[in-house]
């Protein structure tokens, strides 16, 4: 994501959060009212690599309690009319459900079983606190 200082200030995320400051910060504006632009063009390029946060935080599932936490609030914000559907799925989380099933199993299959472990206790735990 890039942006522009001078619309958004000095320190448009929440420095609270150490996954997820990106996606509150374009819910909120959209709730707020205001407009997100796409451009086409790359103007960065990301790596991923296995010492980086995003890497650990999947792989202890930190990055997902925080996502799950982030998406019930959102939940309890967009009751208002007008916001049903996302209402709906910040409830279901389906995204970060299936990703939290896909990497637990893998790592079963990968024989990396405290990182499993993990993930199954974060996705069991959000299903039965429906």
């Amino acid at each position: 994501m890039c942006l522009r200082r001078d619309l958004v200030g000095d320190a448009p995320f929440d420095a609270s959060l150490k996954f997820v400051p990106d996606w509150e910060f374009t819910t909120r504006v959209l709730m707020e009212g205001g407009r997100l632009f796409a451009v086409r063009t790359p103007l960065l390029e990301y790596r991923r690599h296995g010492g980086s946060e995003t890497s650990l935080q999947t792989e202890d599932a930190s990055r997902f309690v925080e996502e799950i936490a982030f998406l019930k609030q959102r939940e309890a914000e967009l009751g208002s009319p007008g916001w049903a559907a996302s209402t709906g799925s910040a409830r279901r989380r389906i995204t970060v459900r299936g990703h939290l099933f896909v990497l637990a199993t893998l790592d079963l299959v990968r024989g990396q079983r405290a990182a499993a472990r993990a993930k199954w206790q974060v996705l069991r735990a959000d299903l039965r606190r429906r």
